[in-house]
């Protein structure tokens, strides 16, 4: 089974899961418009999501499986690094 990956971010948790996924993934928290970067393994942006609040669900079940990062980006320009694992 996946595991939850707890991170944090201006004293606001935030929680990643599951990771490893097969596809779809949930960030989880308490931010105030923030966004979602999904990078590949190069460092390639390949999508970019924008949230006001709370619970977003990301689906990258038609990339590629490999490594992929997760880059979180606060309103006060907080940014938190994620690895995430896309398996089949």
């Amino acid at each position: 089974p996946g595991t939850s990956t707890s991170i944090y971010v201006d004293g606001s948790g935030i929680e990643l899961f599951p990771n490893p996924t097969n596809g779809t993934f949930q960030i989880k928290g308490v931010l105030d418009l923030f966004t979602v970067e999904i990078l590949d393994a190069q460092g390639e942006v390949q999508e970019t999501f924008y949230q006001n609040r709370g619970t977003i669900e990301i689906d990258i079940s038609s990339y590629p499986m490999g490594l992929y990062f997760v880059k979180i980006n606060s309103r006060n320009n907080a940014q938190l690094w994620v690895r995430l694992i896309l398996k089949t």
